[in-house]
């Protein structure tokens, strides 16, 4: 996901009061390079009991050098960024597949489960770290940390009064009140802004994988595909659009429970037009857990026994896709955000979620 404009410097329209303009936005690079890839991996495989029982077990390891990344670190501080090569990226997994195949009478069956782990890293990066964004939020890239952090303000809850806040200032100047998030301070300066932003989530699972089973009883055939994923952290922008009180669209029911007194006890802040607190900043009270465990397709299928003619066989299925999902995440779907590449994964700006359907099909042999 590189632009194949990376080695250039471009610049875009943009308006000085109402003047338009041209704007330098990114520094080229004429000499960044492809990036440079090496792996390996080992595997096994074994059954048992005449392969009623199979185990198979991967193990994998990839090294990425001269890594890619969007600098903003410019030498004119009014672009935004620049590409260069820098770092190593290791990513080194393991997957773990056990699957069963009996058989009683007319009846034939089978299960198989799998489960997998990857752990990415980046070492050597130049200055120690790269902040990339991906449309106005950020993630962070740090010396060996996991790719792709989700970078923001730690959420200590809403300030209950006035003098809860106490005094405490956003990056405009402008003073925190009763009922505005209480975002930490970490450097304890009594002012909010970029230098107290903070690791807030983690895009990547802590594990995946994926069930099959299916069942055949003579002409008839079930089967079935799940998907699962846990512990991966989503970023739900969505949210934070609907919940913003900050203008005249269209709002979540959340806020009929927002902050609207002195002393009133909520975790959703008040609505001032403009959001002139930054009370919609990103932070970890639009962290969520992604996990889902989801049906994926659910096909029932007929073979018919008869032949015709030239025709070998004639095979008759209903199908269904994304059937249901278990999941606590309160957006569409947490299988679907959106980043520019590898580093900047774990947004869900509220894209089409993946659609239920159902089809009918005739699949005939020759």
């Amino acid at each position: 996901d590189i632009p194949a404009t990376a080695r250039y410097s471009l610049y875009d329209v943009g308006f000085y009061t109402t003047r338009p303009g041209s704007i330098p936005y990114t520094t080229g690079n004429t000499a960044i390079k492809w990036e440079a890839t090496s792996n390996y991996n080992a595997g096994i495989d074994l059954s048992f009991f005449k392969k009623w029982l199979g185990l198979k077990l991967d193990y994998f390891y990839t090294k990425t050098t001269d890594l890619l990344l969007p600098n903003k670190d410019a030498v004119d501080p009014g672009l935004i960024y620049s590409w260069s090569n820098g770092g190593v990226l290791t990513n080194n997994g393991f997957e773990l597949g056990v699957n069963t195949l009996g058989r009683s009478g007319n009846f034939v069956w089978h299960v198989g489960v799998n489960i997998a782990k990857y752990l990415s890293k980046v070492s050597d990066l130049p200055g120690g770290y790269i902040i990339d964004g991906s449309y106005g939020f950020t993630s962070i890239v740090q010396n060996g940390q996991e790719a792709g952090l989700i970078y923001g303000y730690k959420n200590l809850g809403v300030f209950s009064t006035d003098a809860e806040a106490g005094g405490l200032l956003n990056d405009r100047g402008i003073p925190y009140q009763g009922g505005d998030f209480h975002l930490e301070d970490t450097n304890h300066d009594r002012i909010v802004n970029e230098l107290d932003m903070q690791v807030i989530g983690n895009p990547n699972p802590d594990f995946f994988g994926g069930l099959t089973a299916g069942i055949t009883y003579k002409q008839f055939g079930l089967d079935a595909l799940f998907s699962y994923s846990k512990g991966n952290d989503v970023l739900n922008v969505l949210r934070m659009k609907l919940e913003n009180g900050a203008g005249y669209e269209n709002q979540s029911k959340v806020l009929l429970n927002r902050w609207q007194d002195q002393g009133d006890q909520t975790n959703v802040p008040n609505t001032r037009y403009g959001d002139p607190a930054g009370n919609r900043l990103p932070s970890s009270y639009y962290i969520e857990d992604g996990s889902y465990f989801k049906l994926k397709s659910l096909s029932l299928s007929w073979q018919i026994p008869q032949r015709f003619g030239f025709i070998r066989n004639v095979q008759v299925y209903l199908t269904g896709y994304n059937l249901f999902s278990i999941q606590n995440y309160l957006g569409w779907d947490p299988e679907i955000t959106t980043g520019r590449n590898i580093f900047s994964q774990g947004y869900d700006f509220g894209n089409n979620p993946q659609s239920r359907s159902v089809m009918i099909g005739l699949k005939i042999g020759l």
